[in-house]
């Protein structure tokens, strides 16, 4: 896929999620413009955008899976995701058809990008106090392999995103 053709794909899918919850918010409006000037895709933007206000809830699921389905190579996807998870975190809270959808597009992708539904985690006592630990500046996880840690670290990650209302961009993770 050509760089053209993933940012217009990249933005359709960036509005849909940002439709999902029938409440476009200002961040959102914001976002997308400045996505679609980024990439030379003003007016891309306003038609997909007038096209996309009519799709009732599913067909916005639909579309939107379908849409992310065409992205085949892991950094694509990777890229994808982010794009995505700015979206959401715009308003400050993930909806559960928007935790549907990246569920089902992480799924998808094979991939851990942290947004699993929280069901589908069990987490025993010392990683629950990792994920729900205070809000610090700094924060180290020291652990042996196969403790748990990659599902960890994006759960914490959400955690400071959805319940202490951290920035997305503000946060560093580092793993080696």
């Amino acid at each position: 896929m050509n760089a053209s053709k993933k940012n217009e794909l990249s933005l359709e899918c960036m509005i849909l999620m940002a439709l999902l919850d029938q409440k476009m918010q200002p961040e959102e409006i914001e976002l997308l413009r400045n996505f679609s000037k980024e990439h030379e895709l003003e007016e891309h933007y306003k038609q997909v955008d007038r096209e996309y206000n009519n799709f009732s809830q599913e067909k916005i699921k639909k579309e939107l899976l379908s849409r992310s389905d065409q992205f085949e190579s892991e950094e694509d996807r990777f890229h994808l995701l982010c794009h995505l998870s700015e979206i959401v975190t715009c308003d400050r809270d993930i909806s559960p058809d928007e935790q549907e959808v990246l569920s089902q597009i992480e799924k998808n992708f094979n991939s851990n990008f942290g947004f699993r539904a929280p069901s589908s985690l069990d987490f025993d006592a010392e990683q629950r106090e990792v994920i729900d630990a205070e809000r610090f500046d700094k924060f180290i996880v020291d652990a042996k392999a196969g403790s748990g840690k990659t599902e960890v670290i994006p759960e914490r990650i959400m955690k400071l995103v959805k319940k202490d209302h951290v920035l997305p961009n503000s946060i560093w993770m580092i793993s080696f």
